[in-house]
């Protein structure tokens, strides 16, 4: 994330989304930095090519599935935060309609 307007902009964003009691989440984060900027500026949600290309139902637990935070990504040498929750919680997430 690019410091200055965006960085403004984004804290004023995630600022309005939590007095309103909303929960602000971050797409298209694809780099460390703007990782680390997002969650100075308070965003604890976060989604993007940083943390995994988009992949198909079948091959998501596979591949995400967090065993003593170590992913299917990070064992084979790509260095990805692993996933909190299991690829079972996150696909019933998925599937919940809004």
């Amino acid at each position: 994330m690019a410091e200055g307007r965006h960085s403004v902009i984004a804290g004023a964003l995630i600022q309005i989304s939590t007095e309103l009691g909303m929960t602000a989440v971050a797409e298209g984060v694809e780099t460390a930095e703007q990782a680390d900027a997002l969650h100075r500026l308070g965003c604890t949600l976060l989604q993007g090519y940083y943390f995994g290309r988009p992949v198909a139902e079948p091959d998501f637990g596979r591949r995400h599935t967090a065993i003593d935070g170590v992913t299917a990504d990070t064992a084979a040498g790509q260095a990805r935060p692993a996933l909190a929750a299991t690829a079972r919680q996150l696909i019933a997430a998925l599937r919940v309609s809004t």
